[in-house]
């Protein structure tokens, strides 16, 4: 009984031994096939991963490839259209003779340059020669005023607004030369942007008004014009000069501009009246000179 009992319980205990070691093979075998499972997947991802950068960087390196490509096509258009506007400008620069490069630079200039021209007469060493000899001038209806130049001294018969003109006098009469000169910008930097706005328009005012009296001037010394409208004209410069010095006033500038401004307006309108209410032929001298002083006064202040 004994043995039996014993056999039996051999018998289990080996039972259970086999039942726990397959029990553990299985355990094993499941674990090896979910590792196995696992590690698949893995692999699996990082290739879908590794394929996707690759994916990734051929598209790249294709998009700044086409990228670089518009990039140079478009400076090579740019820069063949430059060369060609370039080449069309030095083509008509010597075709017409102008120097168009340098109008296109000077295109920002706020207001282009006023030139005269005027003929001259004599070259004296002193004032007083000078002088006396302008009263000859002005008595046979020129301007009759005096410029120095360097150490010696002429006198100033008219003043010009075209240069061929006034060369054209001076070789008939046998003058002493021309000299031209300009009416360039005003700027003050003690003034404001407006303040030096108005003076230069002012200027500007003068500056045409001054040509339409020896517009006038001339007219009427060819009998182009009778006297009478001659004097209208005269009048309606003279009216329009004081109509803008009355704007001036009205608007809030500093003296030193306002002086600037009624320093050359005030002149031309003085004497314009002056020759309005003492008009005849016989003072178309005054005419002259007052032309002449107006430009010479609107120099100076430039």
């Amino acid at each position: 009984m004994y043995q039996l009992k014993n056999y039996y319980t051999k018998t289990n205990r080996r039972r259970h031994k086999v039942i726990n070691t397959r029990r553990q093979n299985n355990e094993f075998v499941q674990n090896v096939d979910i590792n196995d499972s696992q590690d698949n997947h893995t692999k699996q991802g990082k290739n879908e991963f590794n394929n996707s950068i690759s994916t990734n960087k051929i598209k790249w390196e294709r998009n700044n490839l086409k990228s670089r490509k518009r990039l140079k096509d478009s400076l090579y258009k740019y820069s063949l259209i430059f060369i060609l506007i370039i080449t069309i400008l030095l083509l008509l620069s010597s075709i017409f003779g102008i120097n168009i490069i340098k109008t296109l630079s000077n295109r920002e200039l706020k207001q282009d340059i006023l030139n005269f021209y005027i003929t001259l007469a004599g070259q004296y060493n002193t004032l007083s020669q000078a002088e006396q000899y302008a009263e000859v001038v002005f008595s046979k209806g020129g301007a009759g005023l005096t410029k120095q130049i360097n150490d010696r001294y002429s006198v100033i018969v008219s003043a010009y607004f075209n240069n061929s003109e006034a060369h054209s006098v001076k070789v008939k009469n046998a003058f002493y030369d021309t000299e031209a000169l300009s009416i360039v910008e005003y700027k003050n930097n003690n003034l404001t942007k407006m303040e030096n706005k108005v003076i230069n328009d002012s200027i500007n005012l003068v500056y045409n008004s001054i040509k339409k009296v020896q517009d006038t001037a001339f007219a009427i010394s060819n009998n182009t014009i009778d006297a009478l409208s001659g004097l209208n004209e005269i009048r309606l410069v003279k009216d329009e000069i004081n109509g803008a010095i009355d704007q001036v006033k009205q608007m809030n500038l500093s003296k030193k501009a306002l002086d600037l401004i009624t320093e050359h307006s005030y002149f031309l309108a003085d004497d314009l009246e002056f020759l309005v209410l003492n008009f005849s032929n016989a003072k178309l001298q005054y005419l002259h000179r007052t032309i002449v002083s107006s430009l010479m006064r609107l120099h100076s202040i430039c």
